[in-house]
C-alpha cells in the first residue's frame, strides 16, 4: 500500500492530475459502500497498456467471483489532439501568452536522420516528430538514458523503437519568447455501472446472527445516502386511527425528496421490520399509540436496530439529514431519546 502524493512522487503513477482522478475514484469507492479491504488499484503492464495511453489505472473489486474490473482511469496525455492536428494539418493547441517576454534556455534534441533513416527506415520519420513533441523534461530523461548507451521510445503509433546515443544530438540554446503553446492532455475515467452495483449489492448483503434479538435474517446493508428507498413508515398495527399520522409522515419525507413506502399490512412490526431491512431500506418510522397523544414517533435504524424517538417532523429532517451526508445516526441518537422497544 502506498498513498497517491508519495506514488506521484516516485513516479509510479505519472502525474498529479491522473493521481487526483485515482484519489477521487477511491472516495468514491469507499463512499457507496465498497469495503476497502477488497478495494485496489491496479496499473496496467506495457502489454496491455493502449495503444494511446501513457498510463492506465483499473479500479478493481474483490468479490465472490474474483477480482472485478470497475473503473478504468486512462491518462491518454495528448494524443488524441496531436493526431487530429496531424491529420486536419491544424495546430489544435491552447496558448499561454506571458505578460511579458522572457529569456529561457531550452534543450533541443536534434535527430540525426541519417542513423536513423538506416536504422529505422519510413518508420525514422516516426521517430523524429516523436522526438521535436517531448517536453523538456522527457528530452532530459532521454539524454540521462542516452548517456548510459541506449534508450526505448514510444511515439503514438504503439510501437516502442530502441535508439542509441549516437542517433539523437542534444544541445542548450537561449530564446526569447512571449508565450507558449501546448496541446491539452486527457484523463479519461471509464465506469462500468452494473459492475459497481453488483459489487455494492454483494459487499453489503449479510445475515444477522441467530443471537440477535431478530433471529436469522438477511439485511442487505446499503448506505442511507445510496439506499433508493431511504425509509419505510409502518403503523404499528393496522388501524384506521393511524393512518392521518401515517400519512403525514410520508408526505413530509416525499416533500423532502426522500423515497418511502408504507406497510400498513397484517403482519407484525417484526416481520415487517425484517421485510425492510431484506429490500436495503435503511430506516423506520414507526406510528404507535403514544403518537395519537403527542404527535411523537419512533426511528429505527436498520444495521444497529437501535430507535430513538421525537416529534415526527423532526425526524423526517434527522432521515433526510442522514441520507444527505449531512449527519450521522451517532449525532441523531446524541440528540434524541433512545426508545426501548417492548414488542417487535
Amino acid at each position: 500500500e502506498m498513498e497517491i502524493g508519495a506514488a506521484v512522487e516516485e513516479g509510479i503513477i505519472d502525474n498529479q492530475t491522473l493521481g487526483y482522478f485515482i484519489a477521487r475514484t477511491s472516495i468514491f469507492a469507499d463512499k457507496i459502500g465498497l469495503k476497502k479491504e477488497h478495494v485496489r488499484f491496479r496499473q496496467h503492464r506495457d502489454k496491455e497498456m493502449a495503444h494511446y495511453a501513457k498510463d492506465c489505472w483499473d479500479l478493481e473489486v474483490e468479490t465472490s467471483y474474483g477480482w472485478i474490473e470497475c473503473a478504468g482511469l486512462a491518462d491518454r496525455s495528448a494524443y488524441d489532439l496531436s493526431n487530429h492536428s496531424k491529420a486536419s494539418k491544424n495546430e489544435l493547441v491552447a496558448r499561454e501568452v506571458f505578460d511579458e517576454v522572457r529569456t529561457v534556455e531550452i534543450l533541443v534534441a536534434e535527430p540525426n536522420k541519417g542513423l536513423l533513416g538506416r536504422q529505422f527506415k519510413k518508420e525514422a520519420q516516426i521517430i523524429m516528430e516523436h522526438l521535436a513533441e517531448m517536453s523538456e523534461s522527457d528530452k532530459e530523461s532521454l539524454q540521462a538514458a542516452l548517456a548510459a548507451g541506449s534508450a526505448k521510445l514510444s511515439p503514438c503509433n504503439g510501437k516502442e523503437y530502441e535508439i542509441q546515443s549516437n542517433m539523437v544530438d542534444f544541445k542548450r540554446k537561449v530564446e526569447k519568447v512571449s508565450g507558449e503553446s501546448y496541446y491539452p492532455s486527457v484523463i479519461e475515467p471509464s465506469f462500468g455501472v452494473g459492475r459497481l452495483l453488483y459489487c455494492l449489492f454483494e459487499h453489503s448483503f449479510y445475515c444477522r446472527g441467530e443471537g440477535s434479538s431478530e433471529g436469522d435474517r438477511n439485511v442487505l446493508g446499503l448506505p442511507s445516502t445510496m439506499a433508493p428507498v431511504k425509509c419505510v413508515v409502518l403503523p404499528l398495527r393496522k388501524n384506521a386511527q393511524y393512518d392521518k399520522i401515517v400519512g403525514l409522515v410520508g408526505s413530509a419525507l416525499s416533500s423532502n425528496g426522500l423515497i418511502n413506502r408504507i406497510d400498513d399490512s397484517g403482519a407484525s412490526i417484526g416481520k415487517r421490520y425484517a421485510r425492510a431491512d431484506e429490500l436495503g431500506t435503511p430506516f423506520g418510522i414507526t406510528v404507535d399509540i403514544q403518537s395519537l397523544d403527542d404527535q411523537t414517533v419512533t426511528l429505527r435504524e436498520r444495521d444497529s436496530m437501535e430507535q430513538v424517538r421525537g416529534p415526527w417532523q423532526e425526524i423526517v429532517d434527522a432521515v433526510g439529514a442522514i441520507s444527505n451526508g449531512k449527519e450521522t445516526w451517532a449525532d441523531v441518537c446524541s440528540r434524541l431519546p433512545r426508545f426501548v422497544e417492548t414488542e417487535e
